[in-house]
């Protein structure tokens, strides 16, 4: 699972992502929540109850995904594994 310290990341391809037409984008995490306390829409799973907001390079809007399926691009010194 990835950690809070993830600065940038990819979306893996899954068929959630896929519907969505965000898999392969990249971005960097902006936040990160527990979505059963905030009702907020997730793309996937989230059998963790955790989602991370990820803002995309190209010109959309930020969307939640699960850590399973972002894909760690490095980023922030300090980055962690959790």
């Amino acid at each position: 699972m990835l950690g809070t310290k993830i600065s940038r990341v990819r979306v893996k391809a899954a068929p959630e992502t896929e519907a969505a037409g965000v898999a392969g984008l990249t971005g960097r995490v902006v936040a990160r929540i527990s979505p059963s306390s905030t009702g907020v829409p997730v793309v996937g799973a989230t059998p963790h109850d955790v989602a991370l907001a990820v803002k995309f390079d190209e010109p959309r809007d930020s969307l939640w995904f699960p850590p399973e399926l972002l894909e760690s691009l490095g980023g922030r010194a300090g980055f962690s594994r959790v």
